[in-house]
């Protein structure tokens, strides 16, 4: 119920469209290093309507930011921004994070981020506008422990008007002495007790990368059984080469690991990913090809655009699909995401507009305020060489960084409004592997900044569950 519930609330806010070009899109904003000159205030999806040949705004939202902590934004009028509407919604202030999503057609929703005096997430609570009342009502509450600075347990809890909070599901994590996760254990409310969903195990190499995880899920009588074991390859460069997915297969009471699918990638000699085919595992032990995607970049390491080609069998080669495509400001900061079908009939690319295709292309376009009062723009060294893999993630982030020179650093984790959600010191080192859990963090876009006492640099990481 909770998972679901709390679904139903993340498509409120971007509603029904593929989420695999959800994923895609926003999953490479600011993917680059962002200079910090000015932060996300607003947001934006369109749809292509071919009668007027025009994109048409379907969604939109808002960032707002508090004075308690960063400062204040202050928005343009919203009759200066045509994509955007306004309710006149009275909004709650306090020491936190507004997210609202002001779209007519849908029930509206907002988001409301609560953090502690070290600004680590404590709570995320989402409300639900209630058009027949006109009053907005309480929807869900993500609440986070912390340990030594990781994060320990999560509650998940939704709201009944007659009987208030109401216990979903919670998470409880343990880490290594090198603060890597080792296991995620996630437990639902069954009656009054708590019974076992799923347990995550993972393990890693001595430069912290991660090499496995064994997800195990629970029967009906709460038993836990094993069900998918993914192991992660690495190259001489230290890149991630390979990602092989197993399933758990029980026949005759007789269990084995089968082969599900596989990612491969390639890199550039800026250990940028270029490329990545996906597989499936067939009956008899090999692979079969579903999709390649190729991927360019620009002079500051931004991801300009990515081409998807799916396999065709009857000809026995890729044959283009999707294409993705980014725009950014001189900031870094990407200003726009739109995506196009390819057209066989006419060899063009084009906006697909019908659920009938699989999927329907969109049009994001993201706005920027200034910076909060008493916030400076960051220094950022482009020489440290910066990834997070993989993104889209939904559990586990694999961090890595190369120095200029050996030098203690730390490495944080931010979300968009710029909010500290976790934070680690590394020791004296020229490189740097960190595998961080992100199963606990709401769908959206995260930085990742590692940083020394001369020099920084943020890539950024799409969280999707």
């Amino acid at each position: 119920m909770g998972k679901n519930h709390l679904f139903l609330i993340q498509r409120q806010l971007f509603m029904s469209y593929s989420i695999r070009t959800f994923l895609l899109l926003l999953g490479t904003v600011l993917s680059c290093p962002i200079l910090a000159q000015s932060i996300l205030s607003r947001q934006s999806l369109a749809i292509y309507d071919s009668a007027t040949t025009s994109f048409i705004r379907t969604d939109s939202a808002w960032y707002y930011y508090s004075a308690g902590r960063s400062g204040s934004i202050i928005l343009p009028a919203p009759a200066q921004s045509p994509d955007f509407n306004n309710l006149n919604d009275e909004l709650l202030r306090s020491d936190s994070t507004y997210y609202q999503n002001i779209y007519n057609t849908y029930p509206h929703a907002k988001s409301k981020n609560s953090y502690d005096i070290a600004n680590k997430l404590t709570s995320t609570e989402v409300q639900l506008y209630l058009d027949a009342i006109n009053t907005w009502q309480k929807s869900s509450l993500t609440s986070y422990t912390y340990t030594g600075g990781n994060k320990t347990e999560e509650l998940y809890q939704v709201w009944f008007v007659t009987t208030g909070w109401f216990d979903v599901s919670r998470k409880s994590f343990t880490y290594d002495g090198r603060n890597n996760l080792l296991t995620a254990f996630e437990e639902h409310k069954s009656g009054s007790s708590w019974a076992p969903f799923q347990k995550r195990d993972y393990t890693y190499d001595t430069t912290n990368r991660i090499t496995s995880c064994i997800t195990q899920d629970a029967d009906t009588l709460g038993v836990l059984l094993n069900s998918r074991y993914e192991l992660y390859y690495y190259n001489t460069d230290t890149n991630l080469t390979n990602k092989v997915d197993m399933l758990w297969t029980d026949s005759s009471g007789v269990g084995v690991w089968r082969f599900y699918d596989r990612f491969c990638y390639e890199y550039n000699i800026a250990h940028q990913a270029i490329a990545d085919t996906f597989y499936l595992a067939d009956n008899a032990g090999g692979w079969i090809k579903q999709y390649f995607e190729n991927n360019s970049f620009d002079g500051a390491g931004n991801k300009t655009v990515t081409v998807r080609k799916s396999w065709s069998p009857s000809i026995f080669t890729f044959v283009n699909d999707r294409r993705y495509t980014w725009t950014y400001n001189t900031d870094d900061q990407c200003t726009a995401a739109y995506s196009e079908t390819w057209v066989q009939a006419t060899n063009i690319w084009f906006y697909k507009t019908s659920e009938s295709a699989g999927h329907i292309d969109y049009l994001h376009r993201y706005y920027y305020g200034p910076l909060p009062a008493g916030v400076t723009a960051a220094s950022i060294d482009r020489s440290i060489a910066l990834s997070a893999y993989p993104s889209p993630a939904s559990d586990l982030v694999t961090i890595k960084a190369t120095l200029a020179a050996a030098s203690q650093c730390t490495v944080s984790l931010y979300d968009m409004q710029g909010r500290l959600l976790q934070y680690y010191t590394e020791p004296h080192t020229k490189t740097i592997f960190k595998t961080i859990s992100v199963s606990n963090l709401p769908t959206g876009i995260y930085q990742i900044r590692v940083a020394t006492d001369r020099e920084q640099k943020q890539t950024s990481l799409f969280v999707t569950h």
